[in-house]
């Protein structure tokens, strides 16, 4: 749902900016204000979940995005919407912040792998249903029925989880002022992206960019010295099994972002495709994403985590790197978009699985809400390169190519920290 929920409303700007006479830019502000509240809000419900349960935190934010999505499609005003998005965006982080969480309840060590193939093939199929699940509702109704979609949807998911969802023990309550203090300078942190990729003035993002440096210190001065107990965990990162997958993913999720940002203008700008053959283009890399799960769990099964993931992110950084070195024709770029989906599934499983299976069952919770932050914040952070590439000129290919950079970046860190057992 959550990432569905996501993009799909994307189709349906341009109608919604024309009903309420508002313009491409200020509807653009749909998107932000979803994206923004569930980067923010993702690291501190999953934290909340070590405390009231996640299964209570998980529920909650489906109900939480089902009535948001209600009051969105009832919304009279561009400003009613972009309030009521954030929101949803709410729910949605309550979701997203305890999924990787329930994962390792739901399923023994053993198989937890399993668990994760399972989570990857319902992100994939996510990712395909969307775009054609957009253009689908908006060919028989409105835009209001975008939002409308989760209701029965989200009903579905809150009498099953009710249902099996399982029960974790209570963790020591986290700080609600060191929550505030680190959702605020997370908050900040991405502004200053999102202000770069928007062309603001180099003054405005200086003064958002040290904002956060100085709530970041607070938060430090704070809380950095109770240790385990402490909202954001930072004896985490001392695992190298944790801090350098952790660091493979947000490269990754940089990159992963700039190519998603920039292959469609390439196929614009050098093959001349319609906006309806892209999107068909693009979801080849959604279908390679979801025919590389059962491959990770057959061939992965039995190697080492680290060498495997890396050896799925330098499918990647090859396939980016072609991509963006010459010009090939339209069937290899498929082919390399292909690649590019199906190298970077193979990356996450045993990546994520590697994060949380490092982390102590006390910190779970923070684990699984790091995996969420970084993930967006890597997306924000890339969408904000890709958009200072553009704006100074620079060509998609060239995009690409610092994509690629990125991703190789990714298969260092991969390989920064060789422990780990078999994906499944």
């Amino acid at each position: 749902m959550t990432v569905v929920a996501q993009h799909i409303v994307n189709a349906g700007l341009p109608q919604i900016a024309i009903d309420f006479a508002a313009s491409n830019a200020e509807a653009v502000a749909i998107v932000t204000s979803y994206q923004l509240t569930l980067a923010v809000l993702v690291l501190p419900l999953a934290k909340l979940g070590e405390r009231v349960g996640f299964r209570a935190i998980f529920l909650g934010g489906v109900a939480v995005l089902v009535g948001a999505s209600i009051g969105c499609a009832l919304a009279r005003d561009l400003l009613t919407l972009v309030v009521l998005r954030g929101v949803q965006g709410a729910g949605a982080a309550g979701v997203l912040g305890v999924t990787a969480a329930l994962y390792r309840l739901t399923f023994p060590s053993a198989r937890f792998g399993e668990g994760l193939a399972v989570h990857a093939a319902t992100v994939a199929v996510s990712q395909v249903l969307g775009p054609g699940l957009a253009g689908g509702v908006l060919a028989l109704a409105g835009w209001p029925w975008l939002f409308l979609i989760f209701v029965p949807l989200g009903l579905a998911a809150v009498l099953v989880g009710a249902r099996d969802l399982p029960h974790n023990a209570e963790g020591a309550a986290a700080s609600l002022p060191s929550a505030l203090l680190f959702g605020l300078a997370w908050c900040l942190f991405l502004i200053a992206f999102v202000s770069i990729s928007h062309g603001e003035s180099p003054v405005i993002v200086a003064a958002q960019a040290l904002g956060a440096i100085a709530l970041g210190w607070i938060y430090l001065r704070r809380d950095g010295g109770r240790g385990d107990g402490a909202f954001l965990p930072l004896g985490l990162f001392r695992r190298c099994e944790f801090s350098a997958p952790m660091l493979a993913s947000a490269l990754n999720f940089i990159a992963q972002m700039m190519v998603i940002v920039g292959a469609p203008f390439l196929l614009r700008d050098v093959y001349a495709l319609a906006p309806a053959s892209i999107a068909l283009a693009m979801l080849g890399w959604a279908l390679a994403s979801l025919a590389a799960v059962p491959v990770v769990q057959t061939v992965g099964r039995g190697l080492p985590l680290a060498p495997f993931s890396a050896a799925g992110v330098a499918i990647a950084t090859v396939a980016i790197g072609l991509m963006g070195a010459a010009a090939w024709p339209l069937e290899a770029v498929v082919g390399l978009l292909c690649a590019c989906g199906f190298g970077l599934s193979m990356f996450h499983i045993p990546n994520n699985r590697m994060i949380m299976m490092s982390a102590p069952d006390a910190q779970i919770g923070a684990a699984s809400g790091l995996i969420g932050a970084v993930r967006l914040g890597g997306q924000t952070i890339g969408a904000a390169f890709a958009a200072l590439c553009f704006a100074s000129g620079a060509s998609p290919r060239t995009a690409i190519l610092i994509a690629a950079a990125f991703c190789a970046l990714a298969v260092v860190a991969s390989l920064i920290c060789r422990r780990g057992a078999a994906p499944g």
